[in-house]
C-alpha cells in the first residue's frame, strides 16, 4: 500500500528535482564536462541508487520507481533545459559581436582587388597571387587589425615595423612543411639548428607580429577588436583569474589554462598560415572549377546577380555558392593531411585490394590524407 503523503510527494517532487536540475547546472556549466562525464555519470547512477534505497523503506516497488523516474525525468528536463536557455541567450558563443565587425574590414579587402582588378582590365594578371595578396590582406585586417597593404600595392611583400615578410616566404613555408610534416622529430631538429631558412625568417616576422599588438594592446583597459586582442585578453583573464585564486587547486587548474609567451607567438604563425594560404588555396581552386564549368559559372552568376546586394546576409541564401564552395573543399582540401594516430601495440592488419593484407606494427604514428577518404 501507498503512504498517504504519496500523492504531495508525487506534486512537489517534480518541480523540485527541476529545480534541483537547474542549480546543478549552474554549479558545473563552467566545468569542461567532457573531463567530468564518467565522473557525473557515476555520480548520477549514486544518486538515483541511493534515493531508491530510500523511499523503497516507504513505498512499495512500483510507487518507488513511479517517483524515481519521474525525478529523474524531471531533473533531466531542469538540467538540459537550463543549457538549453544559457546556450541561446547568455553564452558567449551565441553573440560574436566581433562578427559584426569583421565584415566591413573583409568588404573593404574586397573593394580594394576589384578596384585592382579594374585598373588592370586588359591586361593578364596571375589569379593565384592575387588571391593570396587578397587572403593575406583578409587575414590581417582579422587577426590583427592592421592594414598590410598587399592588395593596393599590387606586391606580394608586407613591412611591419621595418620587419618584412612575402607571400613567396608562406609559401616556402608551406612547402617545407609538406616536406617534413609527415617526420615531425626531424622537422624540429632541423628548425632548433637553424637549417630551415626562408621559415625561420618567416615565423620570426610572425612572433614579431604578435609582439607588437602586445606591445599597443592594453587587455585592461582596450576592447579586443580582432582575434589577436582576444588572445592576449584571454591570457591576462587567465592570469588575473590565477592570482586571485581561492586555493591551490584552483591557482593550479587556472595556471593550466593560462598561455604562455611561446605558445601565444605560435599562435600568431597559426593565424597567419591557416587564415590566409588554406583561404587562398581554396578560392584559387574554387575559380579554377568555375572556369572548367561555363554552365554552372553563368548559373551561379545570375543567381549573385538576383541578390539585392552582395551582404553576408544575401550570400548565405544562395544555396548553390555552398554548393560549390562544399564541392570546392572535397575535391581540394586545404589542409590534406589527415590527423595522426598510433597503432595499437598488437598492430592492425589491412585489406589490399587484390585480396591480400598488409601489417602495420604496434606503435607506427598513421594517418590517411583528407583528399583520399574524400575523393
Amino acid at each position: 500500500m501507498s503512504s498517504p503523503v504519496e500523492a504531495p510527494l508525487a506534486l512537489s517532487l517534480p518541480l523540485a528535482s527541476a529545480v534541483l536540475g537547474s542549480a546543478f547546472y549552474l554549479s558545473v556549466f563552467n566545468l569542461r564536462l567532457d573531463d567530468y562525464g564518467w565522473r557525473l555519470l557515476g555520480l548520477w547512477n549514486l544518486t538515483l541508487s541511493l534515493l531508491f534505497l530510500w523511499l523503497i523503506r516507504s513505498y512499495d516497488f512500483l510507487t518507488t520507481t513511479r517517483l524515481i523516474l519521474t525525478f529523474a525525468a524531471t531533473f533531466l528536463f531542469g538540467f538540459f533545459g537550463s543549457t538549453a536557455v544559457y546556450r541561446l541567450f547568455f553564452s558567449p558563443l551565441r553573440k560574436f559581436k566581433a562578427l559584426a565587425d569583421y565584415e566591413p574590414r573583409v568588404q573593404e579587402v574586397i573593394d580594394d582587388l576589384v578596384q585592382a582588378f579594374e585598373a588592370r582590365a586588359g591586361t593578364t594578371i596571375n589569379l593565384t597571387d592575387w588571391i593570396s595578396f587578397f587572403a593575406f590582406d583578409v587575414m590581417g585586417r582579422v587577426a590583427y587589425n592592421q592594414e598590410f597593404g598587399m592588395v593596393k600595392g599590387g606586391k606580394g611583400t608586407v613591412t611591419i615595423e621595418g620587419k618584412a615578410t612575402s607571400v613567396e616566404a608562406l609559401r616556402a613555408t608551406m612547402k617545407m612543411y609538406g616536406i617534413f610534416g609527415p617526420v615531425p622529430w626531424f622537422f624540429k631538429m632541423i628548425s632548433q639548428i637553424g637549417l630551415i631558412g626562408e621559415m625561420a625568417i618567416f615565423f620570426q616576422w610572425c612572433h614579431d607580429t604578435m609582439r607588437l599588438k602586445q606591445k599597443n594592446f592594453n587587455p585592461a583597459t582596450d576592447t579586443p577588436t580582432d582575434i589577436s586582442s582576444w588572445i592576449i585578453k584571454s591570457q591576462s583573464d587567465a592570469a588575473a583569474a590565477s592570482a586571485a585564486g581561492d586555493n591551490n587547486n584552483n591557482k593550479q587548474q587556472q595556471q593550466t589554462r593560462r598561455q604562455t609567451q611561446r605558445s601565444i607567438e605560435n599562435d600568431s604563425i597559426l593565424l597567419i598560415l591557416a587564415g590566409s594560404d588554406t583561404a587562398a588555396s581554396a578560392i584559387t581552386n574554387a575559380l579554377f572549377y568555375l572556369s572548367q564549368s561555363p554552365t554552372t559559372l553563368a548559373t551561379l552568376r545570375a543567381h549573385l546577380a538576383a541578390l539585392p546586394d552582395l551582404s553576408l546576409r544575401s550570400l548565405a541564401t544562395v544555396r548553390l555558392l555552398d554548393h560549390v564552395i562544399n564541392e570546392t573543399l572535397r575535391l581540394k582540401p586545404p589542409a590534406i593531411e589527415g590527423l595522426v594516430r598510433e597503432t595499437p601495440a598488437a598492430g592492425i592488419t589491412l585489406p589490399d585490394d587484390d585480396g591480400t593484407t598488409t601489417f602495420i606494427p604496434g606503435g607506427t604514428v598513421v594517418s590517411t590524407l583528407n583528399n583520399s577518404l574524400e575523393e
